[in-house]
């Protein structure tokens, strides 16, 4: 009889052991859950207090910027890039470009173009369709692939009268035709011209 308690103690004291430890566990296991949703709650507004502060930086800049004193860009500020094969056709429209008192950089080839661009991008394009390698219509798509001058304006001169829809596909903003009218073209790099504002 005595023996039969003492089994029954026992038992007793194992199961309240048992108990005892899961209660533990449990109670680590809610700690431990508390504490990687703590942890997740302060990262996630850590990030949105570093998103807040990247936007408000950004739009102390932006009013910065609107608020500061712009002036036009003058003529002799404006570049204008020349893409053409022909050294007789680069040569007449530098001579041009300088009457007028625009820079202008001289490209034989559509991949000299994007060199020069890649140095110091120009305010206005003009490109002949016809060009070993890149063409003048690759060119202008590639111009208009690229963030920093896909809003380049880009005059392409040619002498074939199909060429309209070809150019618009490509994103070229004006096509001339041969013999061009040097008016026309002044008339495109000044509209490129004025709409650039640069701090006054």
């Amino acid at each position: 009889m005595r023996e039969a308690a003492e089994a029954q103690v026992a038992r007793q004291a194992a199961e309240a052991e048992a108990a005892r430890v899961a209660a533990e566990a449990r109670a680590r296991e809610e700690a431990e859950r508390l504490a990687h949703e703590q942890a997740e709650r302060e990262a996630a507004e850590r990030v949105a207090r570093e998103a807040a502060e990247v936007q408000a930086a950004r739009e102390a800049e932006a009013a910065a910027a609107a608020a500061a004193p712009t002036r036009e860009l003058r003529a002799d500020e404006t570049l204008v890039l020349v893409a053409d094969d022909s050294k007789i056709v680069r040569v007449k429209l530098s001579r041009l470009l300088a009457a007028q008192g625009y820079r202008a950089a001289l490209a034989e080839s559509g991949e000299q173009a994007l060199e020069l661009m890649a140095a110091e991008r120009p305010h206005l394009l003009i490109t002949d369709v016809e060009m070993p390698g890149i063409d003048g219509f690759e060119l202008t798509r590639l111009v208009r692939a690229a963030a920093d001058t896909a809003a380049l304006p880009v005059v392409m001169i040619t002498g074939s009268d199909d060429k309209q829809e070809e150019a618009r596909a490509a994103g070229v903003t004006q096509l001339l035709g041969k013999p061009y009218s040097e008016e026309a073209l002044i008339a495109a790099i000044e509209a490129a011209r004025l709409a650039v504002k640069v701090p006054a």
